[in-house]
C-alpha cells in the first residue's frame, strides 16, 4: 500500500496540490483525478514533502496532466531538468509560488 497523500486548495488563479509520500504510478492516477476539470488555472504541484519513485514517474505525470499550466515546487535540480526535457516550461518551474 502506498504512503502517498495529497491535499488540494484552490485560489483565484491556481490550484495547489500538496503531495506527501512517494510519488509512484498509482499516485499519479490520484493526481490526475484531483486535477480533473481544472481549466484556466495553473496547477501547482508542491513536492516539498514528497519523494519521486523514479524519473519515469515524471513522464507519466506530464502525460497525465499535460505540460501547459503546470508548475512544480520543491523539486531538486535533477527533477527540474527532467521536467524541462518533458516540455514543462522552465519559467513555470522557477516562478511557481512557494
Amino acid at each position: 500500500m502506498s504512503d502517498f497523500v495529497l491535499s488540494r486548495s484552490e485560489g483565484e488563479r491556481e490550484v495547489r496540490i500538496l503531495l506527501e509520500g512517494t510519488v509512484d504510478p498509482d499516485a499519479v492516477e490520484l493526481l490526475r483525478e484531483a486535477a480533473e476539470g481544472i481549466q484556466g488555472k495553473t496547477v501547482v504541484l508542491d513536492f516539498r514533502k514528497a519523494s519521486i519513485g523514479s524519473d519515469a514517474v515524471l513522464g507519466i505525470l506530464v502525460d497525465a496532466l499535460g505540460s501547459e499550466n503546470l508548475a512544480c515546487v520543491g523539486l531538486d535540480h535533477h527533477h527540474e531538468l527532467v521536467l524541462r526535457y518533458l516540455g514543462v516550461a522552465p519559467v513555470c518551474i522557477a516562478d511557481a509560488p512557494r
